[in-house]
């Protein structure tokens, strides 16, 4: 019975350290599994942070003006996308009271869109509009940002009382900011899609 016992206990410290040296050589393998994963984590995040950027970039274009129409049922809506320096000629935060009165006039023509956009048919009558911009008004004078975009945005909706009369758009926001180039135009209207590109101010597209 004793020897049985010792020879118990013999196999048990054997396999214990056997398992202690396999642990130990499996060590360095882990470690480098782990680093490795961190790396391709890291890795993977750069990427999407840089994929984003990329987007940004392709979405933010000097003399261009995105316009986004979309009909549903009786309830027009139209957004309006630009960067600042299409409208007011810079994209840093206001150091100056002109530069801020650039900033204050530009919403107002915007949100005067009745002077530059005009809708062929439909019936349709404006009860709501709402702009805005990325920059600050009551910016402090001395802190200047590094490689800023900076947009100006508008949202109207109107609501129309013959939609299924409603044609066409004229745009002519070219004449309100001399600096913009183009307007791209896409909408979803009577259930079709379409996107065109006005390169002349005032000249009616039809759906």
């Amino acid at each position: 019975m004793y020897l049985i016992e010792r020879y118990y206990l013999s196999s048990t410290i054997v396999l214990s350290s056997a398992i202690i040296a396999l642990l130990l050589l499996a060590m360095p393998i882990i470690a480098v599994a782990n680093e490795h994963g961190h790396e391709h984590e890291h890795q993977h995040e750069h990427e999407d942070e840089h994929e984003h950027e990329n987007k940004s970039a392709e979405a933010h274009i000097h003399g261009r003006v995105d316009i986004t129409m979309v009909l549903d049922a009786k309830t027009l809506q139209i957004q309006v996308a630009s960067p600042a320096e299409n409208l007011i000629g810079f994209e840093h935060q206001p150091q100056t009271p002109e530069q801020k009165q650039l900033i204050t006039t530009a919403l107002a023509q915007l949100k005067n869109v009745s002077k530059w956009i005009a809708l062929n048919g439909g019936e349709c009558s404006l009860v709501h509009a709402h702009v805005s911009t990325s920059l600050a008004l009551d910016h402090e004078h001395g802190h200047q940002e590094k490689d800023q975009h900076h947009n100006f945005t508008s949202e109207y909706e109107y609501q129309c009382q013959q939609p299924k009369l409603l044609t066409g758009v004229s745009v002519s926001l070219q004449r309100e900011f001399s600096r913009i180039e183009n307007v791209e135009l896409q909408w979803i209207i009577h259930g079709k899609q379409g996107k065109k590109t006005q390169l002349a101010p005032n000249k009616t597209f039809y759906f």
